[in-house]
């Protein structure tokens, strides 16, 4: 005997042809509704992809996934840390063990690479994955209602913006929403059917959640188990045969899963995600920020429960705000719980519902996500989303029953205000996209006087590919135009590394008497370079921008300071010309003056700088910098031609403070060597 998915169990399918063509009808007429739902997927992925997020969205999750599908294309699954930490490491990435080891698996960014491999774009994956989700979103309420509701669910969803909104970026969590659902459903169709092949792909489709989102995979599969095990009481031994199937089936991806662990991790039960220890770990305490600014200690973070509650409702109030109908659309799933009594699919549909929010309740990552960079308000409260599918099963059969045997107009009216609050809740995720697009847009153009080929620009970033997203490298660093981070004064190296290409180097910093309390820093790009350093005369002239007596110039290695003190009693606008001479390490010199010879024999940073104070205490003074790194060699030491600049500043409270900020009306930028 058959049965007939989503209705009653005991009704059997009619043997003669003409049951079997009535019955044909409505399914021919289904499959015709999903197509074009699905292709309606397909079209707005692309939409959205192209005209929402041109250079990608805010999240720097996106940049990490493309930077592994290129080298999932070139046959890695790592970058080698002698060649890429620390000036290329690419978001969301950590040194562990020799190599560079992103939070994620491979699954999501393969995929990205196939699709790039083979259509020249990876938006063609983001199309194909909403299409394909939608119609198993479909199947899989097929399993548990009638045509009806299943069509509904699927429509309901398609057109939820959370859907809308994540087909559009290269993030994971749609392509998870799909082994998540597509597992959920052969499960089910197992049940059903007998099918043994059924159980063998749903293994398959679990392995594949399992190995790009494994706690999405897991907090899925929990319900699941319970539904199995409840409906299924008094027939547990029969269980045993459709669970070796499935075993089966999940068994070649866990193993690919543990021998990716083992390559990156050393450890087949250690996933990418612990790469950044303390980062990721279960539980509240303190915990550590990913990656700390370069020379800082990492920052506790302290996620209490009561922040890790505080998220909680942050996030499941965001829902009503994300799925088709907004709270309308809520109230019909209470609704339609009310009216009929919750039957084992609904406590199934209810615990996927409750699994999310109850499982990333102990996951501090949800609440930097949700407080720091409020990425729920743009993108949705994604780390919920394959509770959406649940959810939208919910509304579909509360709303079938509710406009069960109403007039057309009733119907045609309840759709046209569900779309209108639709599209009235699209508003805030579209203005925030169009935004960040417009911003991108506006950062960008700073880069335009860099060549196209054979440049290397250097970012005051942690991270490549965050916040300039479109700003990446290839794994072999062979790009026309490279993007490196700004090491300070190691920077040297990288430029001793890269000698044939042009460089240049983007600084941030405030405005020349800017108030730093209210300004922003500002982003400016300059051409640099290494110049031989034998000898250098450094002229600088000064202006006292105050009412400071004493004007001190002095250049310095280190604690190795060479000064001149130019005024005891200056006064604003007073303007001085200062000289000294600068040698390489070992240089033999004669005569008096300001001369200073640098002593290191590596790498290290000449600094030249006035000091403005009411006493010739240098450790007290207001202080202005140029600072040059250099490297030194047996026979050639080489400085960088162009300068970070700082201003120092000094409290009433006593406290000091450094400052990227403009100089330059202080203190005149000196002629760089060999000019």
């Amino acid at each position: 005997m058959r049965v007939e998915p989503g209705g009653d169990l005991g009704r059997e399918q009619l043997p003669d042809d003409a049951a079997r063509a009535q019955r044909a009808a409505p399914a021919v007429r289904s499959a015709w509704i999903v197509a074009v739902l699905c292709v309606l997927a397909f079209v707005l992925a692309i939409v959205v992809a192209k005209q929402l997020f041109p250079y990608l969205s805010r999240n720097p999750d996106e940049t990490a996934y493309i930077m592994q599908s290129r080298m999932v294309r070139a046959g890695e699954i790592s970058l080698p840390a002698a060649t890429h930490a620390p000036f290329f490491r690419p978001a969301l990435s950590a040194p562990h063990d020799g190599k560079i080891v992103f939070l994620y698996t491979p699954e999501w960014p393969a995929v990205l690479g196939v699709s790039s491999a083979l259509f020249g774009t990876s938006v063609v994956a983001l199309a194909l994955t909403a299409a394909a989700t939608v119609a198993v979103v479909y199947l899989f309420a097929r399993e548990l209602f009638e045509r009806r509701v299943a069509l509904v669910a699927a429509a309901i969803f398609a057109l939820s913006p959370i859907f809308v909104v994540q087909t559009g970026t290269r993030l994971s969590y749609v392509f998870g929403v799909l082994t998540d659902v597509t597992f959920g459903w052969l499960l089910l169709r197992g049940l059903r059917t007998g099918s043994r092949w059924s159980y063998v792909a749903a293994g398959a489709a679990f392995g594949a959640a399992f190995f790009g989102r494994a706690f999405d995979a897991v907090l899925f599969a929990v319900p699941l188990l319970v539904y199995v095990l409840c409906t299924r009481r008094r027939q547990l031994g029969a269980l045993l045969r459709p669970l070796a199937w499935f075993l089966l089936g999940v068994a070649p991806l866990l193993v690919v899963t543990a021998l990716v662990n083992q390559n990156l991790m050393g450890s087949i039960f250690s996933f990418p995600e612990n790469v950044v220890g303390a980062h990721s770990t279960f539980g509240w305490g303190k915990k550590l920020a990913f990656q700390p600014p370069p020379g800082q200690r990492p920052v506790p973070i302290d996620f209490s429960v009561g922040n890790a509650f505080l998220t909680l409702w942050r996030n499941v109030i965001e829902v009503r705000a994300w799925i088709f109908g907004g709270v309308l659309a809520v109230l019909v799933a209470v609704v339609g719980l009310i009216r009929v009594r919750p039957k084992a699919r609904d406590w199934l549909l209810l615990g996927i519902i409750a699994a999310f929010p109850v499982g990333y309740l102990f996951w501090y990552g949800i609440y930097t996500a949700t407080s720091t960079y409020h990425g729920v308000y743009s993108y949705g409260p994604y780390y919920y989303f394959p509770a959406f599918v649940a959810l939208a099963l919910l509304v579909a059969r509360g709303l079938v029953g509710l406009l069960e045997g109403r007039r057309f107009a009733v119907v045609a009216v309840v759709a046209v205000v569900l779309v209108a609050t639709t599209a009235v809740l699209m508003r805030n995720p579209v203005h925030n996209a169009t935004q960040n697009a417009a911003s991108q847009r506006r950062a960008l153009r700073l880069f335009a006087s860099v060549p196209k080929h054979d440049a290397l620009v250097v970012l005051p970033q942690y991270w490549i590919g965050s916040p300039y997203a479109t700003l990446t490298n290839d794994p072999d660093l062979k790009n026309p135009v490279l993007y490196a981070l700004d090491q300070g004064d190691r920077n040297v190296e990288l430029f001793q590394r890269f000698r044939a290409r042009r460089a240049f180097i983007v600084a941030e910093r405030f405005d020349a008497g800017a108030d730093i309390f209210s300004a922003s820093p500002r982003h400016v790009i300059e051409p640099t370079a290494l110049e031989p350093l034998s000898s250098w005369t450094v002229s600088m002239r000064v202006r006292n921008p105050g009412s400071q007596r004493y004007v001190i110039a002095y250049v310095a290695e280190g604690d190795h300071v060479v000064q001149q003190v130019l005024d005891t009693h200056s006064t604003t606008g007073a303007t001085y010309d200062a000289r000294f001479t600068v040698f390489e390490p070992g240089a033999h010199i004669t005569g008096t003056g300001s001369q200073l010879v640098l002593e290191r024999a590596d790498h290290s940073r000449l600094t030249v700088g006035v000091a403005l104070g009411s006493s010739p205490d240098l450790a007290a003074a207001e202080r202005y910098e140029y600072r040059y790194p250099y490297a030194a060699a047996p026979g050639e030491t080489q400085v960088v031609t162009t300068p970070s600049q700082w201003h120092r500043l000094a409290f009433l409270n006593g406290k000091v403070a450094w400052i990227a900020q403009d100089v330059g009306p202080v203190l005149t930028r000196p002629a760089p060597p060999g000019t």
